[in-house]
């Protein structure tokens, strides 16, 4: 008995034995380990197997990676507590003992280490059970600082649905671009406080959001509501946009009412964009024309063609006439619109009435002043009055208007560079918006060209009165006579159509000479253009050398040399007395000519006292008449020659028709 208990002790022993040595990752009879050939970076001890992944082998700086180590003995996990030995090269430090080593234990044969390190730099890491081991390399890496991109505006392209129910709930879809989170979706109905929508989803170019409920009030059967949508919200670059076109809450369900459509009429070609106000419109929606007040069937032959909607208008394109079941009196149509998710509709009786399209066949007369005042008749069908005439661009006066006849009267038009104006004949239904033109065939408003047809009297003299005669002298008048201005004194519109001013030739206009032989230049006729030119229109006349202007027929005295000079002679003082040098003053001639056109008659003459020490010849005597550059030599000398020192002074009148001149002669005696 003692031998059998000795051994079992000694079996508990040996148990107790293999059991630490198993805690340890060691088996008590495992043969030394030797290097496996080939990669792996580690050592294993026969039957004890450790692998190690890293969660992410290229962390950055102050940033930490989890080492997992995987034990195993003989293929199963090792055992729950089974230590594991990390470490690290620099700079990798672990976090729980903040240096390069760490023991962990294991938990279903595995255990974990994190690891971390504050430089840039490669680190090893190994994993160790006892003689087993595992290495892997860890590269810590720079922290690379990214600048937030700059953000951009937000934009709105888009809302789908733009009406819903006003207790909410309804998903609206809004496109666009550069959406980006946080984003609120406000609906803005006016109130003062905007109701903010559930935002569902967001991407850069779509957000969805849940809409607000709202309240309509007792008696409002739509509100409109600005949708705005804030993108990064209150953050420092926080952006707003509105969608241009507003949210409508609408009750589900409405009937329509149809108030007025206009134009009320139009082609029975069809096309005519007419407008329906109303309310209760709700689309989708139908709008058809037909007979009959009643809500009847609503025939798809007579379906408008339906371009835009809201609760209080449509607008829509008729069809031609006449469609299947048109058959109404004056083409009278009744107007329906079916609000289609509600099924219900409203009548508007003779709401529309379809007249013969507009057509221009030919006017008269096809011509006319640019002035205006033409009576016009246009012939035509389909005119229903009111009607607008534009005639040549201008509008025309209307004076009458029937179904195929219309008179009318012209008005006006600008004129530049004296060119006719020409341009159609329009007239427009203005109830039914329909026009007709009559082109290519073209009204022509005449510019008449102005034309100098006579100049009285002719020739003329500076200073008189003129009559210059002008056809088709339209619009403000400018007259010149060669290079001058002249002013009309007068205008008197003859019986014939043409007009006649009165002016006068300017007293100074530039007339040509000709040189005189004896000296000095007299004037001759000169012959100028008349030019006539309407400031209205630009346009011109020119009457080329239409004017003969004459000089004055007066004399024009002219002296050569103006005046005489000093007369000297010599006294009788003789050295020695018995010489004598006495002698009178060398001759002087001076021409008395003619300048003037008409003749220069000499009237009379007169000598002082003292031209009786003169000697002076050629005085033309009285009633002596000088021709245009006619002369009269007049010569004259001082013959007084004693006493020496004296002086004489000799005044020589010659009196003209045109004027007296006083000649005066000076002598001295030496």
């Amino acid at each position: 008995m003692t031998t059998l208990r000795q051994n079992r002790i000694l079996l508990g022993v040996i148990a107790l034995l293999l059991l630490l040595a198993a805690c340890k990752g060691e088996s008590p009879t495992a043969p030394t380990s030797t290097p496996p050939t080939g990669g792996g970076g580690g050592t294993t001890s026969t039957g004890t197997t450790v692998t190690l992944a890293v969660a992410n082998s290229s962390p950055t700086v102050s940033t930490t990676t989890t080492l997992t180590a995987t034990v195993t003995v003989n293929g199963t996990a090792a055992a729950n507590g089974t230590a594991v030995e990390f470490s690290s090269t620099a700079p990798g430090i672990f976090t729980d003992t903040n240096t390069g080593t760490s023991i962990r234990t294991t938990t279903g044969g595995v255990a974990t280490a994190t690891l971390t390190s504050a430089s840039v730099g490669a680190v090893t890491v190994t994993a160790r059970v006892g003689t087993a081991t595992k290495t892997s390399t860890i590269t810590f890496t720079a922290v690379v600082t990214t600048p937030p991109p700059t953000p951009t505006s937000p934009t709105i392209s888009s809302v789908s649905p733009t009406f819903g129910k006003p207790q909410g709930g309804d998903l609206v879809t809004i496109t666009g671009t550069n959406f980006r989170p946080t984003v609120r979706v406000l609906f803005d109905t006016g109130s003062g406080t905007p109701k903010e929508g559930t935002v569902t989803s967001v991407t850069p170019t779509q957000i969805v959001v849940v809409t607000p409920a709202v309240d309509l009030g007792a008696t409002t059967p739509t509100l409109s509501a600005k949708i705005t949508v804030v993108v990064s919200s209150g953050a420092a670059n926080e952006e707003r946009v509105s969608a241009a076109t507003p949210f409508t809450f609408q009750i589900a369900i409405l009937t329509p009412a149809i108030f007025a459509v206009s134009p009320p009429s139009g082609s029975k070609e069809g096309g005519t964009i007419i407008k329906i106000t109303g309310q209760g419109f709700q689309s989708p929606l139908q709008v058809t024309f037909g007979t009959g007040s009643g809500p009847g069937p609503l025939t798809a032959a007579a379906e408008l063609q339906v371009l835009t909607v809201n609760f209080n208008e449509i607008t829509a394109v008729t069809p031609p006439f006449p469609a299947t079941d048109l058959t109404a009196p004056n083409g009278q149509v009744t107007l329906r619109v079916l609000n289609v998710a509600s099924n219900t509709q409203a009548a508007l009786p003779l709401a529309f009435r379809y007249v013969s399209p507009v057509r221009v066949i030919a006017f008269g007369p096809t011509e006319g002043p640019f002035t205006g005042g033409t009576r016009v008749t246009i012939d035509g069908q389909g005119f229903d009055d009111p009607v607008a005439v534009s005639i040549g661009g201008v509008a025309a006066q209307v004076i009458s208007v029937s179904g195929t006849k219309i008179v009318a009267i012209t008005s006006g038009v600008a004129v530049s560079s004296c060119a006719d104006v020409t341009g159609p004949v329009i007239v427009t239904n203005i109830s039914a918006q329909d026009t007709a033109t009559s082109a290519p065939t073209n009204f022509i408003f005449r510019v008449l060209k102005p034309a100098i047809i006579g100049v009285s009297p002719n020739p003329a003299t500076p200073g008189s009165s003129l009559t210059i005669t002008v056809a088709n002298a339209v619009g403000n008048p400018r007259l010149t006579i060669g290079t001058s201005a002249v002013t009309p004194q007068s205008t008197i519109v003859n019986p014939d159509g043409t007009t006649t001013f009165v002016v006068t030739v300017p007293p100074s206009i530039t007339l040509n000479t000709k040189a005189c032989a004896a000296g000095g230049t007299a004037p001759i006729p000169t012959t100028f253009n008349v030019i006539f030119l309407s400031t209205t229109t630009t346009c011109t006349d020119t009457f080329t050398n239409g004017l003969t202007v004459n000089p004055p027929a007066t004399g024009i005295v002219f002296l050569n040399p103006a005046s005489f000079g000093p007369f000297i002679s010599t006294s009788n003082t003789a050295v020695p007395p018995a010489a004598s040098n006495a002698a009178p003053s060398a001759p002087q001639t001076l021409a008395f000519v003619n300048n003037g056109f008409g003749p220069l008659t000499i009237t009379g003459t007169s000598q002082s006292a003292g031209c009786a020490n003169f000697s002076i010849g050629g005085v033309p005597p009285a009633a002596t008449v000088l021709q245009e550059c006619g002369s009269a030599s007049i010569t004259a000398t001082f013959i007084q020659t004693a006493p020496s020192g004296a002086n004489s002074v000799c005044t020589l009148s010659i009196a003209t028709d045109a004027g007296t001149q006083i000649l005066t002669l000076n002598g001295t005696v030496h």
